[in-house]
């Protein structure tokens, strides 16, 4: 493969993103996906909007998640008559 793309001057490119997933905020500021006055269009704002507001609310579910776990693990420290552990 290295050999064909060196004899016909092809470059490997990676794929940018996995499959069904939408590029990066940084990746779309790219002058191709620009229609070549530096805006980017709309459908694509909205894609890294979307992109971004559901990286938002599963951060916030799972950190809500966590803080859940602690309360219940002191809370059973607690009712098992042990001391609390110690914060570091």
């Amino acid at each position: 493969m290295q050999a064909r793309a060196k004899a016909t001057g092809e470059a490997r490119r990676e794929p940018a993103t996995a499959p069904g997933r939408v590029a990066p905020v940084d990746m779309l500021t790219l002058p191709e996906c620009a229609g070549g006055d530096g805006e980017l269009p709309a459908s694509v704002q909205w894609q890294a909007l979307a992109a971004w507001a559901g990286d938002v609310g599963e951060r916030t579910v799972l950190l809500r998640h966590v803080l859940r776990q602690r309360g219940d693990n002191m809370l059973a420290q607690e009712r098992g008559g042990k001391p609390p552990l110690p914060g570091f």
